[in-house]
């Protein structure tokens, strides 16, 4: 199998990259993953860091792994807790914390609260990867060949990016920058979006790590470490053990880091 990351990363198969971290893993079975951004731009998501510093492994983590193969690893050692349908719901609650917002969000709401019901729709007119579709019509650079049923949301995706290009120029010119820098005028709105979205999902994790620390910070404790976890963009893995041996409800657990995010209100600004 070979597996394609972002931003650069790219190994010739799954079992090269886990012989690459097998090697670098200590003889308590944990590996310290440091985290980076970008080169190319101070917003979005964080990597693993790659480089050659002692102690320190190389561009590898559970989230640079496919899903199949990092649930196989993991499922029976770590509790996953991610944002559920993660981009078309933070951006909808951006749009509704924002006052000044002047289009209709009909077609994402309606997503939004009707998900599984909109991919059963796809499936049936013979769309093999519904959430595929959806990730085209979010952050795609045109309508063309999108499902006729997602036409509209299409179309409230594009008042999206020019509102939010309109608020956050900064963010705009680096995606712009980027692009010529690399000789590609391809779907700067879509770029634009993604990286909108994604730096909300980090700043989302970073208060629900920051969360556990403060109120349960036993389930990030083991054997002499003090912040064992996987980071996977839009969630993150607690050690299963830790879970259950504090005797934690995963779902209660989840529902308490919602109630948290809901509370603390992160879409204060667009």
């Amino acid at each position: 199998m070979t597996s394609t990351y972002q931003r650069g990363f790219e190994y010739p198969s799954e079992v090269f990259l886990l012989k690459k971290l097998r090697a670098q893993m200590k003889d308590d079975g944990f590996v310290k993953v440091p985290f980076v951004r970008g080169k190319s731009s101070h917003w979005g998501r964080v990597y693993p860091k790659k480089g050659r510093e002692k102690g320190n492994q190389s561009g590898i983590g559970s989230c640079m792994m496919t899903k199949r193969l990092r649930n196989t690893l993991l499922k029976d050692l770590y509790v996953d807790i991610d944002m559920s349908n993660c981009a078309p719901t933070i951006l909808l609650s951006v749009l509704k914390s924002c006052p000044d917002y002047p289009y209709s969000t009909e077609k994402l709401e309606f997503y939004v609260s009707n998900r599984q019901q909109v991919l059963d729709s796809l499936k049936k007119q013979g769309y093999e990867d519904p959430k595929n579709e959806i990730i085209r019509v979010l952050f795609g650079s045109n309508n063309q060949q999108i499902p006729e049923d997602l036409t509209g949301l299409f179309n409230e995706t594009r008042d999206v990016i020019n509102f939010l290009r309109r608020k956050n120029p900064e963010l705009w010119e680096c995606v712009r920058h980027k692009k010529e820098k690399e000789h590609n005028e391809n779907n700067k709105e879509g770029s634009f979006l993604s990286l909108y979205y994604q730096e909300h999902e980090l700043r989302i994790i970073e208060m629900v790590i920051k969360y556990i620390q403060r109120n349960h910070p036993e389930l990030l404790k083991y054997k002499g470490y003090s912040n064992v976890f996987c980071y996977e963009f839009d969630g993150l893995r607690l050690l299963k053990e830790n879970v259950e041996k504090f005797s934690y409800s995963p779902v209660d657990l989840a529902e308490e880091l919602s109630e948290f995010i809901q509370k603390v209100k992160p879409f204060v600004r667009s």
